[in-house]
């Protein structure tokens, strides 16, 4: 809930806004339309795809000792090696991870969990299968709708499973236990709740500290994962004219459309505000790419036709005022950072595969239709992007003043005036992007989960207020004209 004037209270992440993409002439440039803003809705928990560092709608792999500081998410399997860290893991498949793995939030698989030793997870459990728990410690609930295997165990919470349960050495629950079919317990296994279950139990008095009651049926309901649907491309058409830079001789190329850009051994190459259109990009090893950033309401977008491939130790900085949520790449092949590369900004990958070399470093988030393959020793810091995506090559010249209500207030298109908008904020709004129609003035502290801000409509004077609603993880820039959706 939003009140005006007021304070957020957010009961509920809005849901994903999925605009139908705009038409326009070939080789104009796009005019954004779907944006990665954090707090859009998917899956049980009312995470969205900008609430992501890492999202793959096919599979993601992260190597061993690779860290992540925000939640990451498939549609289908996951496999994190050991002594990873992660901040929250949603999947539509599988879950398997090595040993020593640290998940500072909730897991929620539609497929089965197999968990290495020493594994750690502050949060809740669910899967809508069955579960193999070798050495896992839960700080939360654990629901399973299936069979449910574990050694070496804890788990803090409730326990539910949807079939049998063994419990084998060192297994220990305190919450309440329900299992849906038989439940036996190795020697020193212990049970310090209460516990309900349909078929046999095969365990001690002495391994029982609560009430044991043999009962009809039991509820076990998972978490269920909704497959995310990732948002459409840009549409967008790259030049002819090829670009080459050697070592010795920096370049600070235009925005624009271009070829084939080669950046050789040693190479610098500086992008400043705009739009870039690229066939390919292969940069080899020791390249320096330069995002000079004074105008953070504009940014770097660069798009790509075919593959990008950086080679090792290519390193991206950023200058000026700009951070690393001003920085948008989508390419329409395959995304490839070798190892010891830095990378600023949100990666997008409609229609390919996408990997990050081993002991490199991502401060953004990568989204991609394939594969996503994180190597050892990586590192993602999760910065949310400001930038849009699913655009397509309109870009007309109208000035529309706003919008109607619930839609979007974005220019206009194709050389048409924009839709005329509302004399007021709606009061349940969000951030679709930033542009030029409401200025954020101030930030309020919030209830729960949610940020109010004060902010005004173009051509109000400063202190006009309307409440902004806001979901976790979404922090707009004071000072920054951006535009507001209903829902």
């Amino acid at each position: 809930m939003c009140i005006r004037n007021g304070v957020a209270d957010i009961d509920a992440i809005p849901v994903l806004l999925q605009t139908p993409a705009l038409s326009g002439d070939e080789g104009d440039d796009p005019v954004a339309t779907t944006f990665f803003t954090p707090g859009e809705e998917a899956g049980p928990t009312g995470n969205g795809l900008g609430d992501f560092a890492l999202f793959s709608a096919t599979s993601l792999v992260c190597g061993g000792n690779s860290s992540i500081d925000y939640l990451i998410g498939s549609n289908s399997n996951i496999t994190l090696g050991a002594e990873c860290d992660a901040s929250g893991i949603i999947g539509g498949g599988s879950l398997t991870t090595g040993a020593n793995l640290t998940v500072d939030g909730d897991v929620v698989a539609n497929g089965a969990l197999d968990l290495g030793g020493n594994t750690e997870i502050s949060g809740d459990v669910d899967t809508s299968d069955g579960a193999t728990l070798h050495g896992v410690s839960i700080s939360g609930d654990l629901t399973a709708a299936g069979d449910v295997e574990l050694t070496n165990a804890t788990i803090k919470g409730d326990f539910a499973a949807g079939g049998s349960v063994e419990g084998g050495a060192n297994f220990s629950t305190y919450g309440h236990m329900e299992v849906d079919g038989d439940l036996s317990l190795a020697a020193n296994a212990k049970i310090y709740g209460n516990v309900d279950y349909t078929g046999s139990l095969d365990a001690k008095p002495k391994q029982l500290k609560g009430a044991a009651e043999q009962v009809d049926s039991v509820d076990v309901e998972p978490e269920e994962y909704t497959p995310f649907v990732l948002p459409p491309a840009t549409s967008f058409t790259a030049g002819t004219q090829d670009v080459s830079v050697s070592s010795g001789a920096p370049l600070d190329l235009a925005p624009g459309h271009y070829g084939n850009l080669t950046l050789g051994g040693g190479a610098e190459i500086t992008f400043t505000e705009g739009k870039y259109y690229f066939q390919s990009i292969t940069a080899q090893g020791n390249a320096d790419i330069i995002f000079d950033v004074d105008n953070d309401e504009e940014g770097i977008e660069i798009f790509v036709v075919g593959n990008a491939t950086f080679g090792g130790t290519v390193a991206t900085q950023m200058e000026g005022a700009g951070t690393a949520a001003d920085i948008y790449f989508e390419g329409h092949g395959d995304f490839a950072i070798t190892g010891n590369t830095t990378w600023h900004g949100t990666i997008y990958v409609p229609s390919g595969q996408a990997s990050v070399g081993g002991n490199s470093t991502l401060n953004g988030a990568c989204y991609a239709s394939g594969e996503i393959d994180l190597g050892h020793h990586a590192t993602v810091h999760y910065v949310g992007s400001t930038r849009g995506i699913g655009d397509d090559g309109g870009g007309g010249d109208g000035d529309g003043d706003g919008g109607t209500d619930g839609v979007t207030y974005t220019e206009g298109t194709d050389g048409s005036e924009g839709t005329e908008g509302d004399s007021a904020i709606e009061t349940h709004v969000r951030v679709s992007n930033h542009s030029a129609d409401v200025v954020v003035d101030a930030k309020m502290a919030g209830r729960g989960s949610g940020v109010s801000y004060i902010a005004r409509r173009r051509g109000e004077a400063t202190g006009s207020k309307a409440g902004l609603c806001f979901g976790r993880g979404t922090y707009p820039k004071i000072g920054v004209w951006v535009d507001v959706v209903e829902f």
